[in-house]
């Protein structure tokens, strides 16, 4: 979930897959689920590729993780891609922090959140609609998007989440929200070789859609985005010295 909040190490390893235009809503396909599959099995640069990738700096991001951005001129979309091992924690506070649907739970930790929930589930999907406050004057935001995790006995799991096509949501639309059409994210989640810790892999597109000023979308992603990744890494941590 649009989440990207994280706790891990980054890179710049699946432009041709994120960084091309919007994102196609709908079913989750098997190139979606081959995606996941790929993220951590690339080498991390040590450069950006090109000049319109650039790496969020290393004391704004947590430790041990790398994290490349990309804007898209002329609108509200933004991408980044992430890889790398998150030291002492477990794959189980990893997925309930990154995929976690309980309101309750991520309230505490994400004040951000206005409503969490799953509408419906089958077979191996589930659709989630999830709100989030944007500070005034924006609008909040809704997303409705369709959810698969698949996980192993290793620990190791996928995850994907794709905005659901428009004509497919049976919600009404809230005149005071905006309803995002363009989101996805792929992540990959498996304990690393010590045992001390996890990899992560995670590639994901958000359009915020609507008129935003050029430097509210850099806000979004050069403060913004690490602000939500220390949050995201305190629960992960919290959660898994629960479970220890």
């Amino acid at each position: 979930m649009p989440s990207r909040y994280l706790r891990l190490c980054v890179v710049v390893l699946v432009f041709c897959w994120i960084a091309p235009s919007k994102s196609e809503t709908g079913s989750i396909t098997d190139e979606d689920m081959s995606i996941c599959h790929g993220l951590l099995h690339q080498d991390i640069p040590d450069v950006s590729y090109d000049s319109s990738w650039k790496e969020l700096p290393r004391g704004h991001v947590p430790d041990g993780l790398r994290v490349w951005g990309k804007l898209e001129e002329g609108s509200a979309a933004t991408t980044f891609v992430a890889s790398g091992t998150l030291h002492n924690v477990t794959s189980s506070a990893v997925l309930a922090t990154f995929e976690g649907t309980n309101f309750t739970q991520r309230k505490t930790w994400d004040p951000s959140c206005l409503a969490l929930n799953v509408i419906s589930s089958h077979e191996t999907d589930q659709v989630v609609r999830w709100v989030t406050d944007l500070p005034w004057p924006l609008s909040d935001r809704e997303y409705i998007f369709r959810r698969r995790i698949v996980c192993r006995e290793d620990g190791s799991c996928i995850a994907v989440s794709k905005t659901v096509a428009e004509e497919s949501v049976l919600i009404a639309r809230d005149p005071s929200l905006v309803r995002v059409r363009d989101f996805v994210q792929y992540s990959q989640i498996r304990p690393s070789k010590d045992g001390k810790g996890v990899d992560v892999g995670l590639l994901y597109r958000n359009d915020l859609e609507g008129s935003l000023p050029h430097w509210v979308v850099k806000w979004f992603s050069n403060i913004g985005l690490p602000i939500y990744l220390k949050q995201i890494e305190k629960e992960i941590r919290s959660h898994s010295s629960h479970v220890k």
